[in-house]
């Protein structure tokens, strides 16, 4: 690797910072509810829903007397999501171009989605090439806030957390972020709101995916990779 990168490497979320997926979300979560005999949810909910992982994902859309009713619609979303996850899911204006420009840093992808789907979306729309490491639930005992994915991913790279930096969008990927000992930027154009990121004092925060490379532009004296 060119050694005056800034970062030795870069973990990127899925969802709301590399593509977005709350379309799709949106869609089979209401066809679930519906098969279910329950309220939709707006596009608003589902883009709040996104992130957490399965069974936060449900517990948030769902009523707060249907919690009970958990596994059942994880299990029907999930009939949904299989056949309609790329119906509308695309890579957010610039991302491609973004990734391009960062291809000769070490990538990964580290996601509360489950990775079967964090795979299928990635390959479909042509930015698993991008990838070294692509991690999701099924990678680490515990999903993001917890660190646990993000070290794996730092691990699989060859790189110090000190010397790597996480790319998301929501207070999960900032808090794995600084449980992992790792700098984080956060992305404006996701799913959760500028005001609401910036009180948690990401190291920086971005509003298009072209100022990305800029962050990791050369300095030689700060590219520390085992």
């Amino acid at each position: 690797m060119d050694q005056s990168w800034k970062f030795g490497g870069v973990v990127f979320d899925l969802d709301g910072t590399l593509v977005d997926t709350a379309p799709d979300v949106y869609t089979c979560a209401n066809l679930a509810l519906q098969t279910m005999g329950m309220r939709p949810i707006s596009l608003e909910e589902a883009k709040r829903s996104i992130g957490p992982g399965p069974d936060n994902f449900a517990k948030i859309v769902l009523p707060a007397d249907q919690q009970h009713r958990l596994d059942e619609f994880i299990r029907v979303f999930r009939r949904y999501y299989d056949v309609h996850c790329l119906d509308s899911t695309r890579p957010f204006p610039g991302i491609i171009e973004m990734l391009e420009e960062m291809a000769e840093l070490p990538l990964a992808v580290a996601s509360n989605k489950p990775r079967v789907y964090t795979l299928r979306i990635l390959e479909a729309l042509g930015l698993k090439r991008f990838f070294r490491v692509i991690l999701g639930p099924e990678n680490a005992s515990r999903l993001k806030p917890s660190p646990d994915m993000l070290l794996a991913a730092c691990t699989a790279l060859a790189v110090r957390p000190a010397a790597a930096l996480m790319v998301g969008d929501t207070d999960n990927d900032i808090l794995a972020a600084r449980a992992a000992g790792m700098r984080v930027c956060a992305v404006a154009w996701g799913y959760s709101s500028e005001s609401e990121l910036a009180c948690l004092e990401p190291d920086f925060l971005i509003h298009a995916p072209r100022e990305l490379p800029g962050l990791c532009c050369p300095k030689p004296d700060l590219a520390d990779r085992e």
